[in-house]
């Protein structure tokens, strides 16, 4: 930061040399502050990434392997990494939800949620309120205020829904409806919620 006069205002700037100087020294001192807010800005923003995806940030280098197949797999996933609804399929143990995380991170949805939910371990009369939430008293035992469902809290962001061949029959036709139209309707409730 500095001062500029030509030869008409050198005299003036000499007379007012100390208030000039108080001037200068008082905008350093704005400016500082703010690089420091601004950096201090950027690690919470890191931290809140950090903290919505579940403490993971996996990029698809994570993902080990150098055959050409994997090589390959490891190319359309990350080329898939967009507002599509993608099937991962595998048998149990094969990385789903590493390559899930992945194509989270790659996509425009990384500063958003990570939601994982495996069916297969939630009881058949919990997985459409886990899934899709209730409103206040839409069974016996809701929660006052009702509650947001797995497509809610994952709004903006990917909802990962491992083991979706165990889904029960009689709600696929509401989870279709979610993936197709992106709107969800809480249980107990009657309006349709974007997502």
């Amino acid at each position: 930061i500095g001062i500029y006069a030509n030869e008409e205002n050198i005299d003036r700037l000499l007379e007012r040399q100390k208030a000039f100087l108080e001037f200068i020294h008082q905008m350093s001192e704005l400016l500082a502050m703010k690089l420091k807010e601004k950096s201090e800005t950027m690690e919470l923003e890191a931290t809140v990434k950090k903290l919505k995806n579940n403490g993971f940030d996996f990029s698809f280098d994570y993902i080990v392997g150098s055959s050409s197949k994997i090589r390959e797999v490891k190319a359309q996933a990350e080329k898939s990494a967009g507002n599509a609804n993608i099937l991962i399929q595998g048998e149990s143990g094969t990385g789903k939800e590493i390559f899930a995380r992945a194509i989270h991170t790659a996509s425009g949805k990384s500063n958003g949620p990570f939601i994982a939910i495996n069916c297969a371990a939630l009881p058949e009369n919990l997985i459409e309120s886990e899934l899709f939430g209730y409103e206040e008293g839409a069974f016996t035992g809701a929660l006052k205020g009702g509650k947001l469902g797995k497509f809610e809290l994952a709004n903006g962001g990917t909802l990962f829904l491992d083991e979706i061949g165990e889904f029960p029959i009689h709600l696929q036709a509401k989870l279709l409806r979610a993936l197709q139209e992106r709107k969800v309707q809480r249980l107990g409730g009657n309006k349709e919620i974007d997502v």
